[in-house]
Formats: structure tokens, C-alpha cells, sequence
């Protein structure tokens, strides 16, 4: 339903103090936290409320959205709710505001039933009515110099904590074979997939923008099946290409989940220092110094390596070490190759083979 706004013009003045009509900006950012207040029902088709009710949701992508509603989205809307539902505006709450401190970015229009997973609150965006507010009530403060961004600082029922920073950022999921067992979450956003009442394919590529808070986040990566994702894999980036996260879910091999930590922002906090093991008189110099590296930084040698490291198209029963380049050791040379192999040393051309680091010298 677009354009869902209209003007009421009372017969006698109010004493009142009016919230600000947000003009556009940082506020209507996916990620953000907003509120939203009223009378409505407390349920789909339940009773009223007799006192006013504020909900609390975050702001969900136009793309995002759209996908949800299978289009009908467009750009007099703004979303608003949480992918796995639980909190929004519901019947009896339409026409009431939707802000964030001091600032009313949109008004209760429609969605889906109420806090359904997957179907955001859809609201009448107020930035892009701007031009028609203004055209009635010229003395609006929406209708002057564009106002500054502020900081919120209070709600006219409660006061909101502050929306912190949020960096945009596109998540890629790259699928392999069972891309249906797949789903995944950014833990404590409205960010996830895949939309509800959808599925992803086989050996596709996905793409989502998010704007995530400045901070440690956590990407929590689940299998229907309990048997992993079968080579499929997460990659986040941020501006200018900058790599928050890459080739999660790759090692992510048995089981029904798995999770990835990752910074998104500035520079991220300096680990505290720890001491290093002294090694035993019987290891090697260096633990890796001959080793084939895995997406989840551990190491394997050629003699220690077994099936479950590694996953090929083919099945594989055993890894040996390739005949004619030495022993796998730190004086050994500096490109030796695991070999997986079905049947026997000498069947080279039907292995799956990964490169050793090179030795670290003494």
C-alpha cells in the first residue's frame, strides 16, 4: 500500500510538543533500532490493549524486504522486525508513529499477520513524503534547512539506548551440493537466511547487503541434515573490498552447526599477549614446519594426515606422501605434496592433492 499517510487538522489547538519529522539520513539505515507504539492488538486477531504499548525492532534492507513479500515494496515504505519474528505493530496499531528518539521515520501501515518469521512491519516512509508534507503544512520543521543528524536522546514514552555505528557490508554464500539443509544468522541482527518459506540451491552464488554494528559478531552456520555444508562457504566483505571474513564453512564438514567470530569496523582489539610452550626435546623446531594448511588453521604432515581432514569428489581412504620428493621433514624439500589416493602410490592422476607450505629454515 503505498503513500499509506494523511494530514488531520484539529478544530482547537492542543498543548503538546511535537516530535521531529525525520528528513532522511543515517536513521533509516538497515541495523538500526527503532520503536514503535499504539493501542493495537497483542496478537493477530486478539484484543486490544487498554494502555499504549512500544515495541522495539530493527530496521530490515528494501532488498530484504522485498524478498520477504515477493515484491510490493518500493520506495514510500520502510521495513522494520526481526527475521525470526516475535516483535512488531499489529492490528489496531496503523496510523501511529514509528521513530527512533526524537526523530518519526515512518507511520504504521501493513505486513503480514503480526511478528510472523521472515515478515517484517511495513511503514510509510516519512522522508519520502517530505515534499508533500510540506506542500500542506509549510510550517513543519521537516519543510526548513535539512536538519543535522543528531544523536537520539528521548522518546516520547521511553528512552531508546543510542544506535551504535553500523558499517555496510555484503555477505556471499557460496553453495556446493544440499544447498536446501543450509541456514545461517548473524547472532543479535535481523540479518539471516534464507528468507522464510524459501530454500537455496545447488552450486549457486547469494548475495546480502547488511549494515552491521562496529564490533565482534558471530556468523552461526547450521545444517538440517547434521552432515555439514558440503564445501559451501560464507564470505563478508566491507567498503573498498575489505575482507571481514572469508571461506567460512568451508571445514564445516559433520554436524548440524557451526559458528565464525569476526570484527567488522575499525581496527579490531589487540589479543593480550601469551607465553610460547617450550617444545620438548623430542619435537621438531617448528610444529608446522612441514604441513598441508586447512581452512581452519590446523596443520596436517604427510605422515599424520587422515580422510577426515580433507574433502575431494572422489572417496579417498588414506594420504601418503608423493614418491620422489623426499622425506617430509624440515630438511626435507620445500613443495612436497600430500596425495590422496583409492587405490594404490602409483595412481597420481586420480588424486586429490594439496600443496605443503614451504619449510621454515632452521
Amino acid at each position: 500500500m503505498a503513500h499509506d499517510i494523511a494530514l488531520l487538522q484539529l478544530s482547537s489547538p492542543v498543548d503538546y510538543t511535537p516530535i521531529e519529522l525525520y528528513a532522511g539520513g543515517d536513521l533509516e539505515n538497515p541495523g538500526t533500532m527503532t520503536e514503535v507504539t499504539g493501542w493495537g492488538t497483542t496478537s493477530s486477531g486478539g484484543s486490544a490493549s487498554n494502555l499504549p504499548l512500544v515495541a522495539s525492532v530493527p530496521i530490515v534492507s528494501q532488498q530484504t524486504c522485498s524478498n520477504n513479500y515477493n515484491g510490493g515494496i518500493d520506495a514510500t515504505m520502510i521495513c522494520a522486525g526481526y527475521a525470526s519474528g516475535g516483535t512488531d505493530s499489529c492490528q489496531g496499531d496503523s496510523g501511529g508513529p514509528f521513530f527512533n528518539g526524537n526523530n518519526q521515520i515512518g507511520v504504521v501501515s501493513w505486513g503480514a499477520g503480526c511478528a510472523l518469521a521472515g515478515k517484517p512491519g511495513v511503514y510509510a516512509k516519512v522522508s519520502h513524503h517530505k515534499d508533500w508534507l510540506c506542500s500542506h503544512v509549510p510550517s513543519l520543521s521537516i519543510c526548513g534547512p535539512a536538519a543535522p543528524t543528531v544523536t537520539p536522546t528521548s522518546a516520547p514514552t521511553s528512552t531508546p539506548t543510542p544506535a551504535p555505528p553500523c558499517t555496510n557490508c555484503e555477505l556471499t554464500l557460496t553453495t556446493k551440493q544440499w544447498g536446501v539443509e543450509i541456514s545461517w544468522e548473524v547472532e543479535g541482527t535481523a540479518f539471516a537466511g534464507p528468507t522464510a518459506g524459501e530454500t537455496y540451491g545447488n552450486n549457486r552464488e547469494y548475495s546480502m547487503s547488511m549494515c552491521l554494528p562496529d564490533g565482534t559478531h558471530t556468523l552461526k552456520m547450521t545444517d538440517s541434515f547434521g552432515d555439514g555444508w558440503h564445501g559451501a562457504s560464507i564470505d563478508i566483505s566491507g567498503p573498498a573490498g575489505v575482507v571481514y571474513l572469508s571461506n567460512a564453512g568451508a571445514d564445516f564438514s559433520s554436524g548440524s552447526s557451526a559458528s565464525a567470530t569476526f570484527w567488522v569496523g575499525g581496527n579490531a582489539p589487540t589479543p593480550a599477549p601469551t607465553a610460547t610452550p617450550t617444545p620438548a626435546v623430542t619435537a621438531p623446531a617448528s610444529p608446522c614446519a612441514c604441513r598441508v594448511a586447512l581452512s581452519n588453521g590446523r596443520c596436517k604432515d604427510c605422515l599424520n594426515a587422515d580422510c577426515s581432514d580433507f574433502q575431494g569428489s572422489k572417496p579417498r581412504n588414506r594420504c601418503i606422501r608423493r614418491p620422489n620428493q623426499g622425506a617430509c621433514t624440515r630438511q626435507g624439500r620445500a613443495n612436497l605434496m600430500c596425495v590422496w589416493s583409492g587405490e594404490s602410490d602409483a595412481q597420481e592422476s586420480d588424486a586429490e592433492q594439496m600443496v605443503l607450505l614451504p619449510a621454515e629454515e632452521p
